[in-house]
């Protein structure tokens, strides 16, 4: 797996294991990082792209908020 190969910061997930952890949709957590909802940065692994995401304890608080207020509405990555 290429995000193996990649040196992470603390408090770092690729966006499968942030998406598993939130348990919401991979296409979800991506939507949320590409309209600026979450702080990460981009990383190449055995000529892969690999999305890092920063999230402390605090910050997955958030983002589970942020899920279960979507589900709540039906409109994910909408919460503010």
């Amino acid at each position: 797996m290429p995000s193996a190969a990649v040196g992470r910061e603390a408090d770092e997930w690729t966006l499968p294991e942030l998406a598993y952890e939130l348990a919401m949709p991979p296409v979800t957590l991506y939507r949320w990082l590409k309209h600026g909802r979450l702080k990460a940065r981009q990383e190449t692994a055995a000529g892969h792209p690999v999305w890092l995401i920063q999230a402390d304890a605090a910050e997955l608080a958030r983002l589970k908020s942020w899920r279960a207020e979507s589900r709540s509405r039906g409109k994910p990555g909408t919460a503010t």
